[in-house]
């Protein structure tokens, strides 16, 4: 059976194509006269120089927004109450952090504001589109924990540490375990 399609499921894609057409027609005429441009000819160009910029706005939005629904493992996450931070890019597992670099491209890393020392993310498997599963090991290597990651339906991301070593961090010269579970939020794009 066939799908069916609302006569505006097309609009973006027919759109792009009419302002395609009108500007290659406009520049065709452009080509084939040699004369001066007036000033309504001007304004035409500037007309169409503006739809194909807002056409490609629009679509680049587009693809944006399918991204971030599509990779949603992906990105840098931030908790403002302990001041710690995610990057993470679960899908292509190719994040260099900056003084490991011989380790090669990892998942990810867990690092704070407050705190030199990082949490890096050494092995992580994506069980479906809202829950993964990661393996974290600290920069000594004398630590390791493992943490099951959720997508919150507002696109932040819960770590939730399943066992192994407490998460901590240092603040003032001491050392601060974090909680069990924590709350991230996608920072900017």
């Amino acid at each position: 059976m066939r799908h069916k399609t609302t006569k505006y499921h097309h609009f973006p894609i027919r759109l792009l194509s009419v302002f395609a057409v009108q500007a290659v027609k406009w520049l065709r005429l452009q080509s084939r006269t040699k004369r001066f441009i007036e000033p309504t000819q001007t304004t035409m160009r500037t007309k169409y120089l503006f739809y194909i910029a807002a056409v490609m706005l629009f679509c680049s939005f587009q693809e944006l927004q399918a991204q971030e629904t599509t990779r949603p493992f992906e990105g840098e996450f931030y908790n403002e109450e302990y001041q710690v931070s995610l990057h993470l890019n679960f899908h292509d597992k190719d994040i260099e952090v900056k003084g490991q670099e011989y380790l090669g491209p990892l998942p990810g890393y867990f690092s704070a504001k407050r705190d030199t020392r990082l949490w890096l993310i050494v092995e992580a498997e994506i069980e479906n589109e809202k829950t993964a599963h990661a393996t974290f090991i600290n920069d000594f290597g004398s630590e390791d924990f493992e943490a099951e990651i959720t997508v919150g339906e507002d696109g932040s991301l819960t770590l939730k540490r399943i066992n192994g070593s407490t998460l901590k961090i240092v603040v003032n010269s001491k050392y601060v375990k974090l909680p069990k579970s924590l709350m991230f939020l996608r920072r900017g794009l």
